[in-house]
């Protein structure tokens, strides 16, 4: 009897096959599981991103939307403001003017009146009308309801181009200091040695007129870039208009009580600098300033930007504003810089923005937004994966019997003829062959009987 453990039982083939053909078929059924979850991760990951993109996208367009429309409304209104100190201008002083032409009689008045009277210089005879229209009551009346209606005018002058005599109001000491702050009657297109009305609006009277601008008739009424005026020295603008043949009637305008009304410091989101036709700096904010170093009212704009430098040349040139903001990197910010057009002056108004101040808050959204939607994960993707497994296992073993019954229906038919044949042939011969060695040994044991009984006959006569 053997002591100890007993010899290990080996498994049933069977049911190793069984199982190996469970797991087999499990693995190939969990493997598109597998690759379902990783592409819903990767797909969730990838709709996240792209939702997050597409907000900040939309957020991004409706800050530039805004800004874009808060600068349209102040061009709009600075427009308004500048167009109806055109009316004044054309229907109002050079009409008043022409009127008062018509019925003045070359009588020759005193060269005295309301006003600062310039006589021409003393080789060129005076003209007694335009001496006397610039004074008379009709025009002295519209001079004071121009003034009055519009606090941004300084000044109301009408000009002999002929003569080069000027009439000034409100009146200032006397022509000496027109001729001091830049008037010279011998050079009457001149502006302190400037032809500032030649140039207005990037060049009254040139062939190629930009089809874009709202260009006024062939005699005005035009706006000049800053310079300084002859009143009082101070940096202004000038719209004036050609009565007639000879004459021009102007009023000029102080840039900041101009401009500030309109497009000041009444929102934070316009802070703008305004650049003429020319490509002179006509007015500039505190921080358009900062952002452009240099840019000051009267000087060349400039700006080391080159692809945005190109963009505002075209724009002075034809009056067509882009659709989308420009791009500047300003005090080492990326920054928008929109634009709007001012028709009256042949202005255009640029205000940049850093684009943080206009998107502060999407990154804290792209995080929000991500983890939105990741949160479908769980909540969505892994409990139908999770379900997706559980039939995958029962739809396998279900198979995976069917599939077993069949093989082992087999395996026993084949087991079972295997032990038939196996018994025929020990059936037909091992058993006639034993058969054969039982009769042959037991001759043999009946032979060794009989000559071991003659062996003692043999001896017992002997002795």
């Amino acid at each position: 009897m053997r002591i100890g453990r007993g010899a290990p039982r080996r498994r049933d083939p069977r049911r190793r096959f069984r199982n190996r053909l469970l797991v087999g078929m499990v693995g190939v059924a969990l493997l598109p599981l597998v690759t379902f979850a990783v592409l819903a991760v990767f797909e969730l990951d990838t709709v996240a991103k792209s939702t997050a993109n597409a907000t900040e996208s939309a957020i991004l367009q409706r800050q530039q939307g805004i800004a874009d429309s808060a600068l349209d409304s102040r061009a709009t209104s600075l427009d308004r403001t500048m167009s109806a100190i055109n009316t004044d201008v054309q229907d109002g002083l050079a009409s008043a003017l022409v009127k008062a032409l018509a019925v003045t009689q070359p009588a020759a008045l005193p060269a005295t009146g309301p006003g600062t009277y310039s006589p021409p210089p003393p080789h060129v005879a005076p003209d007694p009308k335009f001496e006397d229209a610039t004074a008379a009551p009709q025009v002295v009346q519209e001079v004071s309801l121009v003034l009055k209606n519009n606090p941004s005018i300084n000044a109301v002058w009408f000009e002999d181009e002929k003569t080069g005599a000027i009439r000034v109001y409100p009146g200032v000491n006397g022509p000496g200091d027109l001729v001091a702050n830049g008037y010279d009657s011998h050079n009457p297109e001149l502006r302190g040695g400037q032809k500032v009305l030649a140039s207005s609006e990037g060049g009254v009277g040139t062939a190629n007129q930009p089809s874009q601008w709202t260009q006024p008739g062939a005699d005005g009424p035009f706006w000049t870039d800053p310079y300084p005026q002859i009143e009082d020295a101070q940096i202004g603008v000038t719209a004036w208009y050609q009565a007639n043949s000879s004459m021009q009637v102007g009023v000029d305008v102080s840039v900041t009580k101009l401009i500030e009304p309109a497009v000041g410091s009444a929102s934070s989101t316009v802070d703008p600098l305004i650049v003429s036709a020319s490509g002179i700096v006509v007015y500039a904010s505190p921080q358009s300033a900062t952002d452009f170093p240099g840019a000051a009212t009267g000087l060349v704009f400039t700006a080391k930007q080159p692809r945005f430098m190109g963009s505002l040349a075209r724009m002075e040139r034809t009056g067509a504003m882009p659709q989308t903001p420009l791009t500047a990197t300003l005090n080492r910010a990326s920054s928008d810089v929109f634009t709007a057009p001012v028709y009256s002056g042949h202005w255009i108004i640029l205000n940049p923005v850093p684009v943080s101040a206009l998107e502060p808050n999407l990154s804290a959204l792209t995080l929000g937004v991500n983890d939105s939607v990741h949160r479908l994960f769980p909540v969505t993707v892994l409990p139908v994966l999770i379900l997706l497994v559980g039939l995958a296992f029962i739809a396998t073993t279900l198979l995976s019997r069917r599939m077993y019954l069949p093989v082992q229906a087999l395996t026993d038919h084949a087991v079972l003829e295997e032990r038939t044949r196996l018994a025929r042939e020990i059936h037909d011969t091992l058993a006639q062959q034993l058969t054969g060695i039982v009769l042959e040994l037991e001759a043999a044991d009946t032979l060794l009987n009989r000559i071991g009984a003659a062996r003692e006959v043999v001896g017992g006569e002997g002795s």
